[in-house]
């Protein structure tokens, strides 16, 4: 785990809530989204802890929403242990089973990956630019034509 990673999840358990309440305009949440985020891993974070563990990308923020709704940490833990268990034994099966010929695979899945940064790359400024566009405020002419 990255160092700067570690100071994130430190803040946000022992920052928590008050944290996000007080800074969130500076980073484009609103006060509803937190309280909504809140309540939504009441109901599903335990959920939530297990599936992300087997989502690339999304498993080394899941921790952050567990320590701000301040989680019961063993049961954190053993939904970690849980959700781990099956990512990793897909890898070792992979593995296993792709022996020797794992080069071959690289090479066809790297041009996957460039086609699929691609993707984002073009889709994730069009969504900000949406996003940017519908908070705008309308002006709208007083007094005719």
């Amino acid at each position: 785990m990255p160092r700067w990673f570690a100071r994130y999840v430190f803040i946000a358990f022992f920052g928590g809530n008050y944290l996000f309440e007080r800074y969130s305009k500076y980073v484009g949440i609103t006060e509803r989204e937190v309280y909504l985020a809140n309540e939504w891993f009441d109901k599903y974070g335990e959920v939530s802890v297990f599936v992300s563990r087997m989502v690339p990308g999304v498993r080394a923020c899941s921790s952050m929403p567990a320590g701000i709704c301040r989680m019961d940490l063993k049961k954190f833990a053993g939904y970690n242990f849980l959700g781990s268990l099956p990512w990793n034994a897909a890898l070792a099966f992979a593995g296993f089973y792709l022996g020797t010929n794992w080069h071959s695979i690289t090479s066809k899945y790297y041009s996957v990956v460039v086609a699929v940064l691609l993707v984002f790359a073009a889709v994730i400024p069009l969504l900000v630019l949406r996003s940017k566009r519908a908070k705008r405020p309308v002006h709208v002419k007083e007094g005719g034509r």
